[in-house]
């Protein structure tokens, strides 16, 4: 039995285009019904050839809060992954015209495209974020190190003026120490989780307390089972560390160079 795919949304003249990713065209209409974009307005394809770029038709971009592109950016790739395969565009990528879509984005790179995609196909993203205790960790640091249970000991009672070189000393050596935890901490969870994904990349950390950030490109019926490893590494981290496993999600840390 064969079915009639609906026609895809068409996206307006005169305005600009806010293009969220790149699917295949068969995968089109599809995977972008009944999402709505960053303004509210349906979001549709511009297709040519094999390919159909996911767009919305902004006629002020300056006039919508950026905050509601950001969030709108997310939304609407998580929706179109969780359909098909897609390559997420960077960020703020805005383009005059269906036009232009075709003529910038499509045509130029259409091998790149293609073959992108084909890299991504059966695949999701997740994102694991591991985050120190601080209280737990700062006790093993003044456990483990002499000099700065010493420096904390003696500026403990004084005043803040007396006391701010060697407090400016205590945190230094603190920072230190915990940076070393963090690397060793890091390189055992990786050794235990790269080698249950196809592909994987860190991301920044921020802040004292930030341990890992990993999105790792699984198989999408490997979810469970990097899941399950994900607990374990959880488990060996118990009390010094929590540890949040996010997704699926678009892929947008394997977003090939130049998307």
């Amino acid at each position: 039995m064969t079915r009639t795919a609906p026609p895809a949304p068409t996206v307006e003249t005169g305005t600009e285009r806010y293009v969220y990713g790149v699917v295949r065209a068969d995968d089109g209409s599809d995977a972008v019904t009944d999402l709505a974009g960053a303004t509210g307005e349906v979001v549709a394809v511009v297709v040519h050839g094999e390919l159909a770029a996911v767009v919305e038709a902004i006629p002020d971009a300056e006039a919508v809060p950026a905050a509601r592109f950001v969030r709108a950016h997310a939304r609407v790739l998580d929706a179109v992954a969780a359909r098909c395969s897609v390559l997420p565009l960077r960020f703020g990528t805005v383009v005059a015209s269906d036009e232009a879509v075709v003529e910038e984005l499509l045509a130029p790179d259409r091998d790149h495209l293609v073959d992108a995609l084909e890299q991504l196909d059966g695949h999701v993203q997740l994102l694991l974020r591991a985050r120190y205790v601080l209280d737990t960790v700062l006790a093993e640091v003044v456990a483990e190190h002499p000099q700065v249970r010493a420096l904390r000991a003696r500026t403990r009672d004084l005043p803040d003026d007396a006391a701010m070189p060697e407090r400016v000393r205590l945190g230094e050596l603190v920072s230190q120490a915990i940076e070393t935890k963090r690397a060793a901490d890091r390189e055992a969870m990786l050794a235990a989780l790269q080698p249950h994904a196809r592909r994987w990349s860190v991301r920044p950390s921020g802040g004292l307390d930030g341990l890992l950030d990993l999105a790792v490109l699984v198989d999408e019926h490997g979810v469970a089972d990097f899941e399950a490893h994900a607990q374990a590494a959880a488990a060996q981290m118990a009390g010094r560390a929590d540890l949040e496993l996010i997704g699926p999600m678009a892929p947008y840390d394997f977003a090939s160079d130049g998307v």
